[in-house]
């Protein structure tokens, strides 16, 4: 027999036993468990893929879609971790299937069923369809290909127009751990009357920031063109906080450097506001490094320290 023939059926059967074993588990740990047997998906087929769900949730139908292609593998706790394309009626849609329970569902369809239609400038990729079965929900997304990549600052220049208000006062986000991580590493860089400014400035923002609605995970590859994908991290923030997370990631990547980053907030007149100053370095601090940090300190903090209880 053929070594990769040998191979491929002892794949067949190792597949077919972890599914098997997977009823034997809670929904969630059946799902984290078929995770971790779907990250090889280069060797997923149709029917397999089908037999997973299968064994997931029975009640959740998808069979009726036409299978197209499978688009990769990402990790999630409370999500299938294989994404696939399919094709209904002649057009093709992205299939993501959910905990029915889980917070990225509630997330997703939050901003979907509440917000899509009230942003502009940037595009969302559109809910077409939710199917639920008993454990499991499945959404289907319509498809974005070949679009033209935008640069830095386009991208940005563009979010502008993402941002809607929500009636929330911006003290509720006073307890927020990942901003008071970011604030403590601020604290480590002044000293003095340093810091006594900017604990007095710290508190007029926690009043005085407007709170908007925010993707969560706003970086290059939930960006399509003029397209947003993925909003299982929608949530509320400070102002400008996608933004300052989407230039942390571009400097981590070593897609930006730190004068690129100042070139950029300065171009985008975003570095006038001393509110929303604070506010991008705060978020890049709590993400990168120490000269990140000492950077952006010498850049903003003491340019514009001056105004900061005007």
């Amino acid at each position: 027999m053929n070594l990769s023939i040998l191979l491929q059926k002892i794949r067949h059967l190792n597949f077919s036993l972890k599914i098997k074993f997977s009823t034997l588990l809670t929904p969630v740990k059946r799902l984290n468990y078929l995770n971790k047997a779907l990250e090889k998906y280069q060797f997923l087929s149709p029917e397999k893929f089908i037999k997973v769900v299968n064994a997931l949730d029975g009640n959740l139908l998808i069979n009726n879609f036409q299978h197209h292609s499978f688009l990769g593998f990402s990790s999630g706790r409370d999500k299938l971790g294989v994404k696939r394309l399919v094709k209904v009626n002649g057009k093709l849609y992205v299939e993501k299937i959910y905990l029915t329970n889980s917070e990225s569902l509630g997330r997703s369809k939050c901003f979907h069923l509440n917000f899509s239609n009230r942003i502009n400038s940037l595009k969302v990729q559109n809910l077409y369809r939710v199917y639920s079965g008993d454990f499991l929900t499945a959404l289907y997304f319509k498809y974005i290909s070949n679009c033209m990549e935008l640069s830095n600052f386009d991208i940005l220049k563009k979010y502008n127009g993402f941002l809607v208000d929500i009636p929330l006062s911006s003290n509720i986000l006073e307890n927020n751990r990942r901003l008071n991580k970011g604030v403590d590493n601020i604290r480590k860089f002044l000293k003095n009357e340093e810091l006594l400014n900017f604990n007095k400035y710290y508190s007029y923002m926690i009043k005085n920031t407007p709170v908007v609605v925010c993707h969560g995970d706003f970086n290059k590859k939930n960006i399509i063109g003029d397209f947003v994908i993925d909003f299982d991290d929608f949530g509320y923030s400070y102002i400008h906080s996608d933004i300052s997370y989407y230039l942390s990631v571009e400097i981590s990547k070593g897609r930006l450097g730190l004068k690129d980053v100042s070139t950029l907030i300065h171009e985008l007149e975003i570095a006038d506001d001393h509110v929303v100053t604070l506010q991008i370095f705060i978020f890049l601090a709590y993400r990168y490094n120490r000269s990140v940090k000492a950077f952006l300190l010498k850049e903003y903090y003491n340019e514009y320290s001056h105004r900061w209880f005007l």
